[in-house]
Formats: structure tokens, sequence, C-alpha cells
């Protein structure tokens, strides 16, 4: 799974540079505040070369730059070079083109508008899988190094870049290795580099694909971090999403809580083609769950709805027993088989507008249910996630959040997913919404709770802001 320590006092995780694809990219203040120690960065200071394909949030990009090549005093950066030549340029090559960060202004330039991880990655494919490539490049222009031993000063100036870059993954919980593998006569051509400039490294940086630090959980920076940020604001945590599936059980959820600030439910699909189908493996799974206690209460027990009509199917005796109800809106109408139509599986969608408009009083419709929680709102397929901005306009998302707010639905934010993006939530918070967190789960393996972490920062969040337990 994807871990990271992503505290943002500034941005959200789904972004990478908010306006990508701009000549110019503004870049917020760099994430400076990990808590973690140099000694820790150091022990946990290793080559990974699994990324995940999910984009590294602005304000990561911009600490990671600033630790790179930035400045921490009026005229001196974070490397050192020799004899302070400051010759060092770095480019950042992702998806949507190549750039020059400046670091005096904070913002990067755009430089061509190709995808250059290929190139980056020459022979070793891993590369170009991280959504963010730095390449380390130093300016010769400079006489002083026309000679040896001086024409190698810059791979010393290289280096101690590198390292800065190691270190700032290290402590946020990014993935990144330093290679010197690239196809440089097509980059140079590319970035319209003058013979002076030398290419010297290059840092695919991503969040790991594998378990990495999350595979110690608790004890990932991340989660240290949202602990810290937590207590700071006053606010209780609990994961009102989490699935008993897939290894994870009652009881190793009452253990993580124990050994964590962050509190936990535990809920089950429940639906005509879901494991809870009828009232007596309803009840038997919510007497499960509250026999578990920890810190001496029931685990809360909670259901994830999937028919319409669930709220007729459950009797009133065994609805008494749940503690919260969740419901998305990711199932809409049937497939010709007969099978409830999944929107998180393939779609054929030939007309969106028209297609969104019944999606949206789908949307509207499961809000008129007695429900607790939205989860993962402005869900979109796969299909038509690239029209988020046209399909959810504002008037759609304040629809929908003034009727949940009425209603007093939380909406969730959930762990690694995208939706629902930074405009809803500023939206949502303006408007007064209530918000839950929740982790989606498929397994007991500890998911990465950065996009919780970055949220709560990002959007300010209190005690006030945050759902809490209410039987509907």
């Amino acid at each position: 799974m994807r871990s990271a320590v992503r505290m943002v006092s500034g941005a959200i995780l789904a972004l990478v540079c908010g306006a990508a694809g701009a000549e110019t990219i503004s870049l917020p203040p760099p994430m400076l505040n990990s808590r973690v120690t140099v000694s820790k960065a150091l022990q946990d200071r290793r080559s990974i070369r699994s990324f995940s394909e999910e984009p590294v949030s602005d304000r990561f990009l911009s600490g990671v730059l600033w630790a790179a090549n930035g400045f921490n005093r009026p005229d001196k950066r974070t490397n050192a070079t020799a004899l302070n030549k400051q010759t060092i340029r770095i480019y950042v090559c992702m998806k949507s083109g190549a750039y020059l960060y400046d670091a005096k202004k904070n913002v990067l330039e755009k430089v061509c508008g190709e995808d250059l991880r290929v190139a980056l990655a020459g022979h070793q494919p891993f590369a170009a899988k991280a959504p963010v490539s730095l390449v380390i490049a130093a300016d010769l222009s400079d006489p002083l190094y026309a000679k040896p031993p001086r024409n190698a000063l810059t791979h010393y100036d290289a280096g101690i870049v590198s390292g800065n870059i190691y270190l700032y993954c290290a402590a946020n919980g990014l993935a990144t290795v330093c290679r010197a593998t690239m196809d440089r006569e097509a980059l140079r051509k590319a970035l319209k580099l003058p013979d002076t400039m030398f290419l010297h490294l290059n840092h695919p940086i991503g969040y790991p694909a594998t378990d990495g630090y999350a595979s110690n959980y608790p004890d990932s920076a991340v989660n240290k971090c949202l602990a810290e940020e937590c207590a700071r604001r006053g606010i209780v945590l609990t994961d009102w999403h989490l699935h008993i599936r897939g290894g994870m059980t009652p009881q190793l959820a009452a253990a993580r809580e124990g050994a964590w600030i962050v509190r936990t439910g535990a809920l089950e699909n429940h639906g005509r083609e879901w494991p809870l189908c009828d009232n007596a493996k309803l009840a038997a799974f919510a007497d499960a769950v509250h026999a578990v206690k920890v810190g001496g209460r029931p685990l809360p027990v909670g259901i994830q709805v999937n028919d319409r009509d669930w709220f007729r199917q459950i009797d009133k005796e065994t609805r008494a027993k749940l503690d919260y109800i969740l419901a998305d809106t990711m199932i809409m109408g049937v497939r010709p088989d007969g099978r409830s139509n999944r929107l998180w599986e393939p779609q054929e969608i030939p007309d969106p507008e028209t297609w969104m408009e019944r999606y949206f009083e789908h949307n509207m419709q499961i809000l008129d249910e007695p429900i607790s929680i939205l989860a993962n709102p402005t869900f979109l397929p796969a299909a038509i996630a690239d029209k988020y901005d046209s399909l959810w306009t504002e008037e759609r998302m304040r629809k929908l959040i003034a009727k949940a707010v009425a209603r007093g639905i939380a909406l969730e934010i959930q762990a690694e997913s995208s939706f629902p993006r930074p405009k809803f939530l500023r939206l949502a918070k303006e408007m007064g919404a209530k918000f839950s967190f929740g982790t989606n789960n498929f397994d007991a393996r500890p998911k990465d709770l950065s996009r919780w972490l970055e949220a709560i920062v990002w959007l300010d969040l209190g005690p006030n802001d945050i759902w809490s337990n209410e039987k509907k």
C-alpha cells in the first residue's frame, strides 16, 4: 500500500501543482514540519524502485525541491556548492511537461510540453512510473570549470543535492532512488539546454507501490504526524469506513485502536448481493462486533448500504443495533444480466452530460435516505473522471452539500481516494458540512492516511468540523 508523510499546511493530495500544464506553476510554501528527526530520516533512507502512479501533492513537491536546491537564507541555499557558485539547476519532469525550478520565486517555469519521464527512465522502465522525476543539472559556463580538477566540482555538488532529496523523501514517506541513467541527448534537445549545461543525476519520486512505511503501522511517520496534529487541534478521529473482510477482524481493529489515537468503527456491506443479506446475518454481525471492547466500550458497528430500499429491508429491532449507516453512490441501476451496476467497473457512457444528470439525481436521492455518512462523494467512473470539473459544476456541488448539511449527513474524506476534489471540500467547509474519515480497506493491511492529514491541515479542521457518532 501507499504510504507517506504528507503533512500539508495548504494543499491536498489529489493535486500535482494545482495548475499542472500551465506555463508557470506557483508552488505553495514547502512542507517542512514532518517532525521526523534527522537521525530517523537517516535510518529510513533507502532506494525504492517501485512507485505508485498516485500524484505527489503540490506541497510535498515544493518541499522536496526546497530541500534539493531552495533558499534557507536570503542568498544561501539548502545545498552546499563549491565556492558557493550555486550552479545547480533542477528540472521537474511529469506528465504535463518539464519545468525549471525557480527557487527565489518558488515557481516552476515550463520549458517543454512533452512527458520526458520515458527519456529519463532509459533502459529502466520502473523510473517512468513515478509521477515526478527531478533532474539535477549544473551550469558549467563559469571559466572556473574549464580545467581539472575544478571541472569535477559540480559532481560533488550534485551528490549533495541527491542526499538532500533522499533525506526529505525519507522524512516524508516518499519513494525515490538516485540514478545516473537517462537519455541525455534526448533530454538535452527537449529541454533546449546549452552545451554548458551538464545533466548529472535524476531522482524519480512518488509514493511507494508496496506496503513501505505503512507496514510499520501505527509507527509510520505519517501516522505519528497525524496523531500530533490531531492532538494539537483537539480532534478525535474515527475510521468509520473499516470493513471486516480480507483478514480484518473486529479484534484486530480494536488492537489497532488500543495502540493509537485513531478510533475505529467496524462495518460490512449490506444488500441482496452482499454478505449481510438478511436481518439474521446483520444482527449476528452487530452482536459480534459489539462483543469486542476497546477502552471499556464496544466497537461501534455500522453497515454500508448498497440497495436503495435498505431501510425497508431491515427490521426495527435489528436496525437499533447499528451505531451508524454509510452509503456511497457507486451502485446505480441494474445491468442487463440483473446484477447491480457497479460504477467502479468499466462503463460505457456515450453522453456524459445526460448520464451526469441522472447520476446527480441518484446522489440526491441517496441523501434522502436515513444515512449517517456519504462515502467517496463526487465519485465518477474512470471513463469520465477526466471531465470532473465540467460535470461536477459548482451548482451541483452546492446542492449536494446543502442537502447533506440539512440532513446532518457527514461527507467522507477517504484515504487513498482522489474524491472528492479540493473545490468540493472547500465549499463543504464554507457551507458548514461535517466531515468523516474512512479507509475503505480491502484487507488487513494498513492504508496510507496522508490524505486525512492533508485535509485536516489544508481545511484547518477543528473538533466542530468532525462528525460525531449519532444513531440514525
